[in-house]
């Protein structure tokens, strides 16, 4: 097994109590109320291609990882929701970077980090999210 993947893994488990879980339900809701406060971020790479959510910035998990900092920084007060397929392994350990970047600038009105339960596969499967998505064609 690849000793990077576990040392991201680790950091993520450590981690695991300043990052909260969303549901589809909810964030469904905050984007179909046009919430302003709310972030979604898709760290997924190439397989971007198959469909996102609507709104959602693409931010490869390297390179957010790498840049935690700065997008912490930069985020202050907003609820920040990764995903990327499954929301296994890219988005949890990407939500864990920003709540670990939070906890070393000290910042006085952090970002909440959360994981989209499930990732994008999860809310593709399900029909009634297709007004959240887009660039997403359903299998036949």
């Amino acid at each position: 097994m690849d000793l990077a993947l576990l040392r991201r893994v680790s950091d993520y488990c450590a981690m695991a109590e300043h990052v909260r879980d969303m549901g589809k339900l909810e964030l469904a809701k905050l984007l179909r109320e046009g919430a302003k406060d709310v972030i979604v971020v898709d760290v997924r790479d190439l397989d971007r291609a198959g469909g996102h959510v609507k709104g959602s910035v693409n931010i490869r998990a390297a390179e957010f990882q790498a840049n935690a900092k700065k997008y912490a920084a930069e985020w202050t007060g907003r609820k920040v929701v990764f995903y990327c397929m499954y929301s296994q392994i890219r988005g949890p350990t990407s939500a864990a970077a920003l709540a670990q970047a939070c906890i070393d600038l000290k910042l006085e009105n952090p970002p909440v980090a959360y994981v989209l339960r499930g990732g994008f596969r999860s809310m593709a499967a399900q029909g009634q999210y297709k007004d959240i998505m887009e660039g997403f064609e359903e299998m036949k």
